[in-house]
């Protein structure tokens, strides 16, 4: 019996798709594509050249990605999010024609010991995030430093996706109270979906590519969004157990009803997150059921009660077309972000 026991699908027409619903949300922005941490478990190479004739640049976290897609003949603008933290690292990103965020002063003694003659900066404003970036009282004189290079200001939102919550608000008024004339960059998923006053010269799309919403009890769906990867697995074992009986790792079910069960080919191991509910939504030939029992390392059991006719070899969707991710996160406390993120390529 032929069997696969996990497969990717990864859908470059969805991918396209959401590229142009960007567009559509922010028609006068340009896109700066995230693609950092794999391109959100997609693969980052894969997803820039979908994009590479589309997208004004790219968004990547560490210089070793922008090598990669360097060497991978991607011309495209690439902008390292974190920027450089040594001479060597700013030599190479400077050999290598990549953009940089500055958000410290290490960063800015950096550039001027290096005197480049050519430098594209995306200049961060802490707004509210509190994580990277200068205060607002101190880009005056950031922005003096560095006034001979092209720069971007930019910042990032803490909580765009709590459509009721001020602090967005109050973040764009700080941001605006900077009085430069340079291009600027507010909005990721959420605020290009739901903050239209944010999206200003440059939007940074992440989530929304991928075909995921960025706001709670919503799908990519509501947006006309179309999932990317779409994660497959096979029933590799199936038993009858009677009323009362335990399954998995400690006894987390019990059994409500004599009941058959399936066992998936996949688990924690391979992404699938450990901490998945009884209950989390799955689809066993293309209908709901749901995962029971702890998730084990490289498997995780099924209810096959209200499934006709299960076969060993029968395709399990673990999320994607037919099952939204996002429908997956809420029963696992965590968000689609994760859930993208931790699923492992390399053992698929």
């Amino acid at each position: 019996m032929k069997m696969q026991h996990s497969t990717l699908l990864l859908d470059s027409a969805a991918l396209s798709h959401n590229f142009e619903q960007v567009k559509k949300f922010a028609p006068t922005s340009k896109i700066l594509s995230m693609i950092k941490s794999n391109a959100y478990g997609h693969g980052m190479v894969w997803a820039a050249n979908i994009l590479k004739e589309s997208s004004d640049g790219f968004g990547v976290a560490l210089l070793s990605d922008a090598i990669l897609l360097r060497k991978s003949g991607i011309k495209n603008k690439i902008v390292l999010l974190r920027g450089v933290y040594n001479l060597d690292e700013l030599k190479l990103a400077l050999e290598i024609d990549i953009d940089m965020v500055v958000h410290n002063q290490e960063q800015i003694k950096l550039i001027q010991e290096t005197n480049p003659s050519k430098l594209n900066i995306w200049l961060k404003v802490n707004t509210g995030m509190n994580r990277l970036g200068f205060d607002p009282t101190e880009i005056a004189g950031v922005y003096n430093k560095l006034k001979k290079y092209n720069i971007v200001l930019l910042t990032h939102f803490s909580s765009a996706d709590e459509l009721a919550n001020p602090i967005t608000k109050s973040q764009m008024d700080i941001f605006n109270s900077i009085n430069l004339n340079i291009p600027k960059s507010l909005a990721h998923s959420a605020g290009i979906l739901g903050w239209k006053e944010s999206h200003a010269d440059w939007v940074r799309p992440g989530l929304m590519l991928y075909g995921v919403s960025p706001f709670p009890n919503t799908t990519g769906l509501d947006f006309n969004l179309k999932p990317v990867m779409t994660w497959k697995s096979a029933l590799i074992a199936m038993h009858d157990v009677k009323k009362g009986e335990a399954i998995g790792y400690n006894r987390t079910y019990i059994c409500p009803e004599d009941m058959k069960i399936g066992v998936v080919g996949v688990g924690y191991g391979f992404g699938y997150p450990r901490h998945a509910k009884n209950g989390t939504a799955i689809l066993i030939n293309h209908m709901l059921t749901e995962v029971i029992g702890r998730v084990s390392m490289d498997m995780l059991m099924v209810n096959l009660q209200n499934i006709p006719d299960p076969k060993l070899g029968d395709t399990v969707t673990l999320w994607g077309n037919g099952l939204p991710i996002e429908k997956v996160a809420e029963t696992t406390a965590t968000s689609p972000y994760e859930l993208l993120c931790n699923v492992h390529l390399g053992m698929i």
